[in-house]
């Protein structure tokens, strides 16, 4: 069954409710625009006049940061992003709506990830279970992976639930053995709240 984005349809606006997940999910991340298009998948056009538009209600506000660029002659400048403006009067009220109409499709990221290689296990943690101390928010058991297409397949999620997300993937083998050895990756994921999606070798 095809994922229905509730939020867009009563939007009526797919980039805004993309933009507004963004914010309203990341509350104390500044965005610049260039992010703001990756996450969002949509224009550059499209992310300059969604974002006039939630500066116009003062949702959002904007502020000058510094980008780094350890790997360049040009160690770091100054560029524009924008925050959620914590003063704005409805943030609670529209933060607890947009999380009460996007729930985590949790069979809509097994079917995704599921097209990356052999997949053994899939575990959600971090931002799925509303833990951002977590490590990752992915954890993977999985053999012959194929890297472009699992940096796809996380980009076409990030861009649904509007965060990063962070993850993990061993072939099987390693994975086991990280359970008998009482890996610290694992055991910080699976100590804590965590969604098994999938275990079809019984590692877990």
């Amino acid at each position: 069954m095809k994922h229905v984005d509730f939020l867009s349809l009563f939007l009526d606006n797919a980039a805004r409710a993309r933009l507004l997940r963004i914010f309203l999910f990341n509350q104390s991340e500044p965005h610049t625009l260039n992010t703001i298009v990756r996450r969002a998948g949509v224009t550059r056009g499209t992310v300059v006049h969604e974002i006039k538009q939630l500066e116009a209600i003062k949702l959002i506000k904007s502020m000058t940061i510094t980008v780094k660029f350890p790997d360049t002659k040009k160690k770091s400048k100054k560029e524009r992003a924008w925050i959620l403006n914590p003063q704005f009067e409805y943030i609670a009220a529209i933060t607890n709506f947009v999380q009460d109409v996007s729930p985590a499709q949790f069979d809509l990221v097994a079917s995704t990830l599921k097209k990356t290689g052999k997949v053994s296990t899939i575990i959600l943690s971090g931002s799925f279970v509303n833990d951002s101390a977590r490590p990752v928010d992915v954890l993977m058991a999985v053999d012959d992976l194929q890297k472009r297409v699992l940096d796809k397949a996380l980009r076409s999620l990030e861009q649904l639930f509007g965060r990063e997300i962070r993850y993990a993937a061993f072939p099987v083998a390693e994975f086991r053995y990280r359970m008998t050895i009482q890996d610290r990756l694992l055991r910080d994921t699976l100590d804590f709240p965590h969604t098994i999606l999938m275990d079809k070798s019984s590692l877990l």
